[in-house]
């Protein structure tokens, strides 16, 4: 899974994740921040408690 975002894309990312700390939305969008960080979805599956199709519906 590769995801690229841009840095603009990388910023608003980061300002919605600090809104969304107590919200569902949190996870998803640090999903795809470790997703563009080359991270792979299995690895953040185990550090997130979620399976890894999860990971992928988030993508």
């Amino acid at each position: 899974m590769n995801v690229t975002l841009t840095e603009a894309e990388r910023q608003h990312l980061r300002q919605l994740q600090k809104q969304q700390r107590d919200d569902a939305g949190y996870v998803k969008v640090t999903v795809i921040l470790l997703l563009d960080k080359g991270r792979s979805a299995g690895s953040i599956a185990d550090d997130l408690g979620l399976d890894d199709g999860t990971v992928y519906r988030y993508e």
